[in-house]
């Protein structure tokens, strides 16, 4: 414990020294009158060192965040296992942010039908660092057009903010994927494939898809699945679906409440060396 409070002296000592150098420095170069080409040199070097030691502010209290972050508890229940929405994240994780003096906001940009959301994290000493997703908005399904927006707008807000403070949720845990079996099911039901072990595009559309199947908008559900170019994209997330799971998409599919959209574009998620080996790994 002594040898810990010694080093914390000697750092905050350093830390302190550095800065009274650079003051003097500016101090010495005003009462020189220093010509103004020396000063703003002087103040650069000000402004660089200030920005160096905010960033490693924010590098250690994201840091001191990620060590005390809890393991995030799923609490909203889907149709077989539960997942934790962004609303359930924030209430879990706010205050352990402010209390290492860390904030965040989202800026949004709309350009034709791209939506886009950056989140920013902030340090209270002043460094800030940002992540930027960008999608369409999703009109599939029954949705209006301000139903799309929000839709993309809350999909687009959950992963920027976990990918920000580098958050893993329980609906991304293996764990997450041990559902209890349904009332009413024997020996035919069982539990789909871990979406851990997708691509991380692929697992990012496994869960969007799942989104919509929990909001019971089984039309945007089957119009998702008909967008995959590649069928092995497609078998690898469908596998993800408990068998229960798949029969219902399988009999809405089959039903006449299914409207088929002649105008959907096919996508292909993967291309290049991510492509050739999650085929090594999933086209069985």
């Amino acid at each position: 414990m002594n040898n810990l409070k010694v080093k914390e002296s000697a750092e905050v000592q350093t830390i302190s020294t550095e800065a009274s150098q650079y003051q003097k420095m500016i101090e010495i170069a005003i009462t020189s009158d220093a010509g103004i080409d020396k000063l703003e040199k002087v103040m650069a070097l000000q402004e660089r060192w200030e920005a160096k030691e905010a960033k490693k502010s924010f590098i250690q209290a994201m840091a001191s965040f990620q060590a005390q972050c809890p393991t995030i508890i799923a609490k909203k229940q889907g149709h077989n296992y539960k997942y934790a929405p962004m609303c359930d994240v924030v209430k879990q994780v706010g205050q352990l942010i402010a209390d290492n003096g860390l904030s965040y906001r989202f800026e949004q940009e709309s350009n034709n039908d791209e939506i886009a959301i950056t989140c920013v994290v902030s340090h209270a000493d002043g460094h800030s660092e940002r992540l930027r997703l960008s999608a369409a908005a999703d009109k599939s399904g029954s949705k209006n057009s301000v139903q799309a927006i929000g839709s993309t707008i809350t999909y687009l807000k959950r992963y920027s903010f976990l990918g920000s403070f580098g958050i893993a949720t329980a609906d991304e845990d293996v764990d997450g994927r041990t559902p209890p079996k349904p009332e009413g099911k024997k020996g035919n039901w069982r539990a789909g494939s871990d979406p851990k072990y997708l691509p991380q595009k692929l697992r990012d559309v496994f869960y969007l898809i799942f989104e919509a199947y929990e909001a019971e908008d089984l039309q945007t559900v089957c119009e998702k699945f008909a967008e995959f170019g590649l069928i092995e994209e497609r078998n690898a997330i469908w596998k993800c679906f408990a068998s229960d799971e798949r029969s219902a998409i399988t009999k809405f599919t089959n039903s006449d409440e299914y409207t088929i959209n002649t105008e959907i574009q096919k996508v292909d998620y993967l291309a290049g060396d991510e492509l050739d080996s999650f085929l090594e790994r999933f086209s069985l």
